[in-house]
């Protein structure tokens, strides 16, 4: 066994993201999108937390 001593948990706080979305009636989560993914904070189509909250989430529309 491992000692609870040598135990480390994580946290991943990043998004991933998609580009060239489309539209549907139900606004669900089916949409088509580009198979070439957005740039990204440190790689293509991945965004770390802090880029999100000061770039994106003040207009983010939200779907539900």
């Amino acid at each position: 066994g491992v000692s609870s001593q040598n135990i480390l948990m994580g946290l991943p706080l990043y998004g991933r993201g998609w580009q060239a979305v489309t539209s549907n009636p139900l606004n669900d989560f089916s949409q088509a999108a580009s198979s070439t993914p957005p740039t990204g904070t440190w790689k293509a189509g991945v965004f770390d937390y802090d880029d999100l909250k000061k770039s994106y989430i003040p207009s983010y529309t939200r779907y539900w």
